[in-house]
This record gives structure tokens, C-alpha cells and sequence, in this order.
């Protein structure tokens, strides 16, 4: 099987699948990046929910380009366009599930993967409509 074959059958993949499976990996990374940034913060008040809003500033470029390369393959946005874009579309999920993240772990008193999880989860349907409408809306036509 050759590259190109691969990329084909990859390319004819529903949209909402490979955003499925590319947002999947890039969460498996993220959950690394937060509780690295987590052990790095031992003495810090709110430590779950400061290093949720570290862990995802970092998340929405490794994310973007993740998203960029292998999801929305027909967008023709420019790369520093969708990115920006992207982050505008992120900051409004990432507001809602800090807000969130935050009552979990401090209201709730959840443990703090727990409310990590939850947090992300809330997420997913949000991101997925605001950058496959505004972060990659520009698209090749068929």
C-alpha cells in the first residue's frame, strides 16, 4: 500500500471521523502536557485550573495544525489565518470550560482528572462547529 493510497482513503474519510480520531490523539497529548504542567505547579492556588489554562494555550496550536494537516484537508485558508482564526474560535470554548473547569475542581471539590475530562469533553461539539465553520470555512471546490 502506498502513501498516496493511504492518503486517498484517508482523505475520503467522513469530515466528523477524522476530527474524531485527530481530536482523540491531540487530547491523549494534551492530558500528558496538563499534568506535566500540574506536577510543575505544587504550590500554586487553583493548580488544576491554572494549569488547565496553560495546557489549553498550547493545546489550541498543536490542535490547529493537527486539524489543519489531516481534518479539514479541503480548506484553502492560509495557515496563519485559520490559526488566528482558530484561536478566536478556541477562546470561546476555552472561557466556557475554564469557568467550568474551575467549579469542578473548586465548587465540586472533583478530582482533578475528573473535572480535566469533563472539561474537555464539554468542549468537542463547540470546537468542532466553530472551526469547521470559521477557522476552516474557506473551502476547495468540488
Amino acid at each position: 500500500m502506498t502513501y498516496l493510497t493511504l492518503n486517498e482513503k484517508w482523505k475520503n474519510l467522513p469530515e466528523k471521523f477524522r476530527f474524531i480520531l485527530v481530536g482523540g490523539c491531540g487530547v491523549a497529548i494534551g492530558w500528558v502536557i496538563y499534568n506535566l504542567i500540574y506536577i510543575l505547579l505544587p504550590d500554586v492556588d487553583n493548580r488544576a485550573t491554572i494549569a488547565w489554562i496553560l495546557g489549553y494555550f498550547v493545546a489550541v496550536i498543536r490542535q490547529h495544525g493537527l486539524h489543519y494537516w489531516l481534518t479539514f484537508t479541503d480548506s484553502t485558508d492560509p495557515y496563519l489565518r485559520s490559526l488566528l482564526t482558530a484561536y478566536a474560535a478556541y477562546s470561546v470554548g476555552g472561557v466556557l470550560t475554564t469557568l467550568l473547569n474551575y467549579f469542578l475542581n473548586e465548587s465540586m471539590g472533583l478530582h482533578y482528572q475528573l473535572a480535566w475530562a469533563i472539561s474537555v469533553g464539554s468542549s468537542v461539539g463547540i470546537n468542532y462547529v466553530l472551526l469547521s465553520r470559521f477557522a476552516f470555512g474557506t473551502r476547495k471546490e468540488e
